[in-house]
């Protein structure tokens, strides 16, 4: 058994934290720096991709060893595998890249696909096969693309919103969208007709979602309050704000499984990085209270999870 493990990233590198005794366990190499939001989970081969300048490293989270690194052309930002097609999603936002890149991880091969803005972040629902990118200006839009044919098939309008974090509730048909701007907006679209059915208003300046799907609720970070707020998504209303002691925060991310592991039960927390700390910060689910931080080895950009490997 493996217990749970957190990966932070900053501009020094890519900290393995054991999420049951907090610990780290393992530093792993990045060259011309990481980026914002630049990282994702394989759960199912526990594989881990990061953004290290102008590459994606893969790593093998059993060994915390780099296995490969693809090259781009432009910086990847937001990025997200399809654990069933093998497909890592890549958004090239650095440099002014207005595509996603396909990268199929058995072959090698990648794909530009044109979106006609800059993307930031991308997720997917793996049982439809269709990937979601926000697309900052001059479109802001979220792109849908088919997986299947590594194709746009739909764009959904963010009116004036600079549309940034995107998350994907695939059991409830849900795509939720976090608003980079004044009026601090997070929209809820459904997935069967490509319209935002609820505008949830909290915080400003939002930048990152995580959720816990089994409790319903979703997480956004503000880039310049010191809050994280928690959406009780069966009531948009029901709006929770929690202190996390610093500015910047980044990519919220839930344990979500109801494990427990040489009598611990990190399920009931949340994982977030807090730039202006240089901390993970560790967040209680249940009372909503900040628990500890953790040394991050830098100013973290972005923390991932894989809950739980067998």
């Amino acid at each position: 058994m493996h217990p749970p493990v957190v990966y932070v990233g900053s501009n020094n590198g890519v900290r393995a934290i054991n999420a049951l005794t907090n610990e780290v366990i393992a530093n792993l190499p990045v060259t011309g720096g990481t980026n914002f939001g630049s990282a994702t989970v394989d759960g199912i081969r526990h594989l881990l991709y990061y953004g290290s300048g102008n590459t994606v490293v893969q790593a093998d989270i059993r060994t915390n060893q780099v296995i490969t690194a693809y090259t781009f052309a432009n910086q990847p930002r937001g990025m997200v595998i399809n654990p069933l097609t093998n497909k890592l999603y890549v958004a090239n936002y650095g440099g002014g890249g207005q595509t996603v890149t396909v990268v199929n991880v058995d072959t090698g091969s990648q794909t530009a696909i044109p979106v006609n803005g800059l993307p930031i972040t991308v997720d997917m629902n793996p049982f439809t096969n269709l990937v979601y990118a926000s697309v900052d200006a001059p479109v802001n839009n979220i792109t849908v693309i088919d997986g299947s044919t590594d194709t746009v098939t739909a764009t959904i309008a963010i009116p004036n919103q600079n549309p940034h974090g995107v998350l994907v509730d695939a059991t409830r048909n849900r795509v939720w969208v976090s608003n980079y701007n004044s009026t601090g907006t997070v929209n809820a679209i459904d997935t069967t007709s490509n319209t935002i059915v609820a505008t949830v208003t909290v915080g400003s300046n939002l930048n990152n979602l995580g959720a816990n799907f089994v409790a319903n609720t979703i997480y956004v970070s503000s880039y310049n309050q010191t809050n994280l707020y928690a959406i009780d998504a069966d009531n948009g209303n029901a709006i929770s704000t929690i202190a996390v002691g610093g500015i910047r925060s980044e990519t919220p991310v839930a344990n979500p499984y109801l494990i427990n592991f040489a009598g611990h039960s990190p399920a009931n927390l949340i994982y977030l990085s807090i730039g202006a700390s240089n901390a993970l910060g560790i967040i209680d689910q249940n009372s909503l209270l900040l628990l500890k931080t953790l040394p991050a080895g830098g100013t973290p950009l972005w923390n991932v999870i894989d809950p739980f490997i067998s």
